[in-house]
């Protein structure tokens, strides 16, 4: 097994532990608590660099504060942005660094799961230029205080029922799972806007089926945990929703961003 050194450190997040640290803290406070509806089962946030995005997914983290147990091992799904393929793969990794120290893989769980189903890899490949998975860490870091193991799962193409129920299969009931996704890209504000309010109504539905049809660069992975929440009942909720003009001033070519939790 090797180790998973970061790949967009001082470029999405700062690479300066304090800088770092302080940045997160900044959001983690800022962050409204929302009233505890259950345990925090999953949450879903988005993955652009911090100074754009950073305060939505600040909000999703410190939903976990309310949670009376920290999780044993968090199920961390994010898209494949640059290497086509089809299934998952969790990488060859038994640690993850990042600039606030190192995380450790459920290494056991990575090799059941990998040796129980053909949908699962541990190719290296996906994960090698990919920020999806990597900048949510931080986050997990500051707020658990590094008490947890990773299950990292970096999706291709997957049909969203068959991997569903496979994480089902091995998903212990102090688990968290993760999903890191941004939303629409590149459209003018209004629209934008537009389609990210069908396609959270569709998420909140637990809708997997037309949520796979949305626009969100980590569609397939959300699928995944709309499916899993609806055979779980599990309830999600809208947390918070901004954009990127919000952050640069550019209001003709946005990207949006949305924060989620899954109750249950």
């Amino acid at each position: 097994m090797e180790v998973r050194k970061p790949a967009v450190a001082g470029l999405f997040y700062p690479s300066d532990p304090r800088k770092l640290n302080e940045m997160i803290s900044r959001f983690i406070t800022e962050a409204d608590i929302h009233k505890q509806e259950g345990t925090v089962k999953a949450v879903v946030v988005p993955h652009a660099g911090y100074v754009y995005s950073g305060s939505i997914a600040g909000i999703s983290f410190a939903q976990l504060l309310n949670n009376k147990t920290a999780p044993e091992t968090i199920w961390i799904l994010g898209p494949s942005h640059f290497y086509p393929f089809k299934g998952a793969s969790t990488g060859p990794f038994c640690i993850w660094q990042t600039p606030l120290g190192n995380i450790s893989v459920n290494v056991p769980l990575v090799m059941e799961l990998a040796s129980n189903s053909t949908l699962i890899t541990t190719i290296q490949e996906p994960h090698l230029e990919e920020h999806s998975i990597e900048v949510e860490l931080p986050f997990l870091q500051h707020v658990l205080a590094g008490n947890f193991r990773i299950l990292p799962l970096c999706l291709g193409y997957t049909d969203p029922q068959s991997m569903g129920d496979i994480i089902i299969q091995f998903l212990s009931p102090a688990d968290l799972i993760v999903v890191s996704t941004d939303l629409s890209h590149y459209h003018i504000y209004e629209v934008a806007r537009q389609l990210d309010e069908e396609t959270i109504k569709i998420a909140l539905q637990n809708d997997w089926k037309n949520l796979l049809k949305r626009e969100a660069c980590g569609r397939v992975p959300w699928s995944i945990l709309a499916y899993i929440a609806s055979k779980l009942n599990w309830t999600p909720k809208l947390l918070a929703y901004s954009t990127s003009a919000e952050a640069s001033g550019d209001y003709t070519s946005v990207v949006g961003y949305a924060s989620l939790a899954y109750y249950s």
